[in-house]
């Protein structure tokens, strides 16, 4: 118990989306007509409170998913996890959340993914209208390791379970071996690949 507790990762990625669209938009349009320097300093000046947020609400989010007594409680078939209540509030609540996570050292992993941020990671995930979040999972077994993606409704109920074999790993991931014990780290930003666009991550070690 002791070992499932000190070692259990839990990773909040979270979107700057919006942020890289507002900067765009300023300096190829509002700059183009009128490149004074107060609008210049404005404008960072919106990108820094925007990212202080950002960091804000995800550090918060890391710090309370680790505190949840449910994280502690191993992916299983055939079942929602139980954390995922939480997960989905919290993504409900934030909307330019991408997903949620918890990685453990043997290699398991669990996400939840708000379908709505966007058309193009509906198409990625090939998930039907009704579908509000993705439940991704992977469990690691004697007879193997599979990925499990699980397809919710709005009220958490199962549409679609698709299982395949899988070689990830959460414990060799970057995030993983990134979090320290009680103080959020986050990641620099890169691309998500399933949605084509730029974010961070936000991990903490419990």
């Amino acid at each position: 118990i002791r070992l499932t507790v000190a070692s259990t990762f839990v990773l909040l990625a979270s979107l700057t989306a919006l942020v890289a669209v507002s900067v765009h938009y300023f300096f190829s349009h509002d700059l183009a007509k009128q490149a004074a320097a107060n609008q210049f300093s404005q404008l960072v000046d919106t990108v820094i409170e925007r990212a202080d947020k950002f960091d804000s609400v995800g550090a918060t989010l890391a710090k309370l998913l680790s505190q949840n007594p449910d994280v502690l409680e191993a992916a299983s078939a055939n079942k929602v996890h139980p954390v995922v209540s939480f997960m989905a509030t919290a993504l409900e609540n934030h909307e330019h959340l991408y997903s949620m996570f918890v990685g453990r050292p043997d290699g398991s992993y669990l996400q939840l993914t708000n379908l709505n941020l966007s058309d193009e990671l509906r198409v990625a995930w090939k998930a039907a209208p009704q579908d509000r979040w993705l439940e991704y999972r992977v469990i690691h077994s004697e007879q193997g390791s599979i990925l499990e993606k699980r397809y919710l409704d709005g009220e958490l109920n199962t549409r679609l379970v698709v299982s395949e074999p899988t070689d990830f790993r959460a414990n060799e991931r970057p995030w993983f071996k990134l979090a320290i014990t009680g103080r959020v780290k986050k990641t620099p930003p890169y691309m998500f690949n399933f949605i084509r666009s730029p974010g961070v991550r936000y991990t903490v070690k419990t």
